[in-house]
């Protein structure tokens, strides 16, 4: 546990007990209005990089006690905005050996289907080869 400085209030204390008092100033995109409240209540402190620390950090976790964690951005979302561009959807890569999986059950039932010699199935015939030269396609394209 750290030892207390006596009289003197720590820095991490006093912006917890800004931030407990003053909620507001957790969704503060800015920290420059923090750090002049700092420099007001303290003059003559100069605003050190340990002060900005012991803020951000006093920040973070008081957030996280409030239950105001921010989330972070996915990468590519915002170069498709900027261009004004609908966003694409991410392609997704079957593993070789699935579609080869796949294409064996394609296989089968096309093997049944024409077993039958029935001429109502031949819609299902032809759904069954485009779906077996998709996957082939599909199985071809480079990684």
């Amino acid at each position: 546990m750290a030892k207390k400085k006596g009289p003197k209030e720590s820095i991490s204390g006093y912006f917890r007990q800004l931030f407990r008092n003053n909620p507001e100033l957790l969704d503060h995109g800015k920290n420059d209005v923090i750090l002049a409240r700092w420099q007001s209540d303290h003059p003559g402190e100069a605003v050190t990089d340990s002060v900005k620390n012991n803020m951000s950090n006093v920040k973070s976790n008081v957030r996280k006690e409030f239950g105001k964690v921010k989330r972070r951005r996915r990468k590519g979302r915002r170069g498709a905005a900027a261009n004004g561009s609908a966003p694409q959807a991410p392609k997704v890569r079957t593993p070789l050996a699935h579609l080869e999986r796949l294409e064996g059950a394609v296989d089968a039932c096309l093997a049944v289907a024409r077993s039958q010699e029935n001429p109502n199935l031949e819609g299902a015939i032809r759904h069954l080869l485009t779906a077996r030269r998709m996957i082939t396609w599909e199985m071809g394209q480079p990684r």
